[in-house]
């Protein structure tokens, strides 16, 4: 297939996209996956589908290769359990045209193919992106882009396909024209978070909100980029200002409640998670992270009903497990402590973490420390 720099309308389904992947049911063991990855090639992917045939996940050798490596028993493990989630389905109809820039928004690792009813029809593997990338002239000396669009557009390619110092090079010829758009601020601010190059990724944030400052998505990266670069001041303040864009946005919630109790505001954050709790119900999630703010100001007993709920609501939610344990053992409980890490193991018998502290338990429980 060929594709000139201007041509953006050839059709995913036009493309190769039949080969490379296969589909599995979220109980198939994880040894029978590798196999069937091993009949696929390098870029090969398995699929993991649902009772209804809807792909939900997706499986590569790296997942494979995390499993041996932390001492599982492939047999013993399910695909669902292994699966990453960080797919993008998009439609066989749709353009190249309508679907690259979507792709480079999102940055997906995987992508599927569906046709209308939601049905997987293929799979749009790296390469398979890489030379519709090609194919649209971005690696094609002779179609250099002339105008800044087009250095925009080559910007977007050149990131979404890890080639950085190119990135940068469009990014800043567009940039030169045009200073004052935020398209290329937010992309090259993508570009560096995803890169880890987080003080120029808040920079370019810095510029993308002060031209844009209306757009949630900004000032809730921003917030995001600040929040792990420590400087938790201008991670509320960025947060904050999203939630005025979108007051009922549950993700801006819980990660400002995330940092509200980092800081030792433990009482915001309480009162931040249960606004969330109120827009999408009572989730084990919010019960878990309700539950570990109660721990780090030290309330215990409320930490431990914390937990409880998120385990009632999810029984093999492993972390609430721990944790309570660990509250049990704090206030003394060490009998009770012992039975959740026994629960721990029970979800995932390779946690090392808890046979250390049933060990510790067992061992102040022998000795009457409690």
């Amino acid at each position: 297939m060929t594709v000139s720099w201007f041509d953006k309308s050839t059709k995913i389904n036009e493309m190769e996209i039949t080969d490379e992947f296969d589909i599995v049911s979220v109980d198939e063991p994880s040894n029978t996956v590798a196999q069937r990855l091993q009949n696929l090639g390098n870029e090969g992917v398995v699929l993991v589908a649902d009772e209804s045939g809807k792909v939900i996940g997706y499986i590569t050798n790296r997942e494979i290769l995390w499993i041996v490596a932390e001492g599982y028993y492939p047999p013993e493990v399910r695909a669902d359990q292994i699966m990453d989630t960080d797919f993008m389905e998009v439609v066989g109809e749709e353009t190249l045209g309508d679907v690259l820039p979507m792709i480079s928004e999102r940055y997906p690792n995987a992508i599927v193919v569906i046709d209308y009813e939601g049905e997987c029809i293929g799979y749009f593997s790296k390469s398979d992106y890489k030379d519709a990338l090609a194919g649209l002239g971005c690696y094609d000396k002779s179609h250099e882009p002339v105008t800044p669009e087009e250095w925009l557009t080559k910007g977007i390619a050149m990131s979404a396909t890890g080639k950085s110092s190119e990135a940068l090079e469009c990014y800043e010829n567009y940039i030169a024209v045009f200073p004052d758009r935020e398209r290329a601020w937010f992309e090259m601010a993508r570009k560096f978070e995803k890169e880890g190059r987080l003080r120029d990724a808040g920079l370019c944030y810095d510029k993308y909100v002060s031209i844009n400052p209306t757009d949630v998505n900004g000032w809730y990266n921003r917030g995001n980029v600040f929040a792990a670069l420590r400087n938790y001041t201008q991670a509320v303040q960025s947060f904050g200002r999203a939630l005025q864009i979108e007051p009922e946005n549950v993700a801006i919630l819980k990660n400002l409640g995330m940092i509200l109790s980092d800081v030792g505001k433990f009482d915001a954050a309480i009162a931040t998670f249960e606004k969330a709790e109120a827009i999408c119900g009572e989730t084990d999630e919010l019960w878990y992270k309700k539950g570990n703010v109660y721990d780090k100001s030290e309330q215990e007993k409320k930490a431990i009903r914390c937990y409880e709920r998120a385990i009632r609501l999810n029984n093999d939610h492993e972390d609430a497990w721990f944790n309570k344990g660990a509250a049990l053992h704090i206030w003394g409980k060490e009998k009770k402590a012992i039975k959740c890490f026994e629960e721990v193991l029970r979800i995932n018998p390779n946690n090392g973490s808890a046979r250390e502290a049933m060990a510790i338990c067992a061992e102040n429980k022998r000795f009457g420390f409690f």
